[in-house]
Order: structure tokens, then C-alpha cells, then sequence
């Protein structure tokens, strides 16, 4: 665990390390990936996270929170919200997560962030939220592919459902050039793009988080 004059972001694994990081290498003028600007902390899943908020809440003064809604966006935002509550660390935390992401700060001056993926208001996941990132360019080759995944799952594809835009994304990503690149390659690239909407939208949460000039 980092110690307390560390910014630090929690996050569900590697991947979404991953591509925050190249959000952030793309998005933030002068970001040095020698000395970057948070620390991001990969823990096991979105249990995982749930279960260490009270700790990290405790001992640092900067804390992000990044967390798939999966498939259900309210009851994620809830169960964050106990946990929060339960710390008595934050005695103006909102009970409606905002649509720009949580950034709250406390008469002690501990800082608190919380995004959850896609949009802070739907289901989903770190894919859906990449799929938001896909040029408009590539829009019809964006419905082929989701099309495709489709047929795949009524041919007997033994993907789960709740993993469908999981496979969404892999299965266009598959069809660039070269095929399969992963999601930092394809953000670093322009691939997907780094500068979509959602994408900066996300950007400005963490730099108004932890006070980075963007």
C-alpha cells in the first residue's frame, strides 16, 4: 500500500492500469511516465476494491476510486457509497454519484474520487467505456464487428452475456491493422482515440482529483 503523501487510484487490474496510464500519457501536457503524477494501485477485481476502501480511505490523503457498474450501475454506486459512509471520513458525500465523477474533499483536506465505468450513470465496464473511444470513422465497421459478435454467441460462442462488450471490442480491435492490438498500444496509436469525449471527460476527473494541471 502506498503511503499517505502518494496520490494514489484504485483500480479492478492490470488492463485498466494500463490504459489510464495511456490516457494520461496522451491527454496531460509535459506527463513524464519516469515520475508520473499518481500512483494507480492494482487490486484484485471490483470485490477486492469494495473491501479495502475503509483502509485506504484511512490512510490516505488522496484516494481515487475507479470501479466497473457491470450490470448494475445503482447497486454499485450503493455498495460504494456504505462503504464510504461507514468511514465517517466524508460527512458531505452526495448520495447520487455526479455525472462527472466524485471529487470531494473533506475539513481535514483528504481528497476523494470515484468514477464508475462506463459514464458514472449506465452498466457496463473499462469496455464499454473504451468502446466511446472508437473514431467516427469507424463507425459501420464498429456495428459489423457487434453484429458479428451476435451471430458468434447464436452459433454457440461460450462467452457469458454480461461479457458481451468485452467481446465487442476485442472483435473489432481484431480487424485493425496489425489485428489485436492491446488497449494501450491502440490508445498510444490514436487507434482508439485518446482525445473522444468520454475520454476527456475522464481526464478532467482525475486531474481535478489529485490537483494536476492538465
Amino acid at each position: 500500500m502506498s503511503s499517505s503523501n502518494k496520490k494514489t487510484l484504485l483500480v479492478e487490474g492490470k488492463t485498466e492500469k494500463l490504459v489510464i496510464s495511456a490516457l494520461m500519457e496522451k491527454s496531460i501536457i509535459g506527463f513524464n511516465k519516469e515520475y508520473p503524477p499518481i500512483q494507480i494501485e492494482t487490486l484484485d477485481g471490483k470485490d477486492d476494491i469494495l473491501k479495502s476502501i475503509p483502509t485506504y480511505i484511512k490512510s490516505e490523503n488522496s484516494i481515487g476510486i475507479v470501479i466497473d457498474a457491470d450490470g448494475d450501475f445503482q447497486g454499485t454506486w450503493n455498495q460504494i457509497y456504505n462503504k464510504l459512509e461507514y468511514t465517517n471520513q466524508f460527512p458531505e458525500l452526495p448520495e447520487t454519484l455526479p455525472l462527472t465523477g466524485l471529487v470531494i474533499k473533506n475539513e481535514e483536506g483528504k481528497r476523494l474520487g470515484v468514477w464508475v465505468m462506463p459514464n458514472n450513470t449506465s452498466q457496463g465496464m473499462l469496455e464499454t467505456f473504451l468502446a466511446f473511444l472508437i473514431p467516427k470513422k469507424q463507425n459501420e465497421l464498429w456495428k459489423t464487428a457487434c453484429s458479428a459478435v451476435t451471430e458468434a454467441k447464436k452459433a454457440g460462442a461460450q462467452f457469458r452475456k454480461n461479457h458481451e462488450d468485452k467481446a465487442n471490442i476485442y472483435t473489432w480491435l481484431a480487424w485493425q491493422d496489425p489485428p489485436g492490438e492491446d488497449f494501450k498500444i491502440a490508445i498510444c496509436k490514436k487507434t482508439l482515440e485518446p482525445n473522444a469525449p468520454l475520454a476527456k471527460k475522464f481526464v478532467k476527473w482525475l486531474c481535478d482529483l489529485f490537483e494536476i494541471q492538465s
